[in-house]
């Protein structure tokens, strides 16, 4: 459990370095309500760097994958092990796709654009988090 709690701490601070600099330059504020942090963000033309995050959560959860399976989990086979390198694949594919986006998206996003960045970046972070927190769990409970 006091890795979960550690990983998870580690991955809020994760996410709040990726958004504060967007949320800061556009004079919003940081809160729970992520869509209406992102409709200001966008009005204020700050929108590509709030999507960054989706790089940054990205990398840092492939790397913690990429860790996990070749240190710690060197060793163990089956399930754990393709779900981590289906994610870790799922990552690449989101960093290119952020990057790209992120050259791309300058200025203000239309609605559409908006909607569906936004479900990227959702679900990104859900999928990060769950991947902390299974590598937590998976550390804590794999007998050595």
């Amino acid at each position: 459990m006091r890795e979960c709690l550690i990983r998870s701490a580690v991955w809020l601070l994760a996410v709040i370095v990726g958004v504060v600099p967007s949320v800061h330059a556009a004079h919003a504020r940081l809160g729970v309500d992520i869509v209406k942090m992102a409709a200001l963000i966008n009005q204020a033309g700050y929108f590509r760097d709030f999507f960054f995050v989706v790089i940054v959560m990205s990398v840092f959860s492939f790397s913690n994958i990429i860790d996990h399976l070749f240190r710690d989990g060197a060793t163990q086979s089956g399930w754990p092990r393709a779900l981590g390198i289906i994610v870790s694949v799922y990552y690449l594919i989101i960093v290119i796709y952020g990057t790209l986006r992120f050259d791309e998206a300058s200025g203000q996003l239309d609605s559409d654009d908006l909607s569906y960045d936004l479900t990227i970046v959702g679900i990104t972070l859900g999928v990060s988090l769950v991947t902390e927190i299974g590598i937590a769990l998976r550390i804590a409970y794999v007998p050595e």
